[in-house]
């Protein structure tokens, strides 16, 4: 809400949860043995995560 409102909007789109996902999530997460000896990170984890992810689409009646 707080990016929304720093772009003059009282809403939130998939793109301010794109940008802010990695930056407010990766602290909390723990990842595998397997993935740190793979090199990987938790925002590198999370920015695949999102991108992968399809933003749903609401459908008009």
């Amino acid at each position: 809400k707080a990016s929304a409102f720093l772009q003059e909007r009282d809403y939130i789109i998939p793109d301010d949860i794109k940008q802010l996902a990695s930056p407010v999530l990766a602290h909390r997460m723990m990842l595998h043995t397997e993935s740190r000896v793979n090199g990987l990170t938790a925002e590198e984890v999370i920015e695949t995560v999102v991108r992968e992810t399809n933003v749903p689409v609401r459908m008009e009646r």
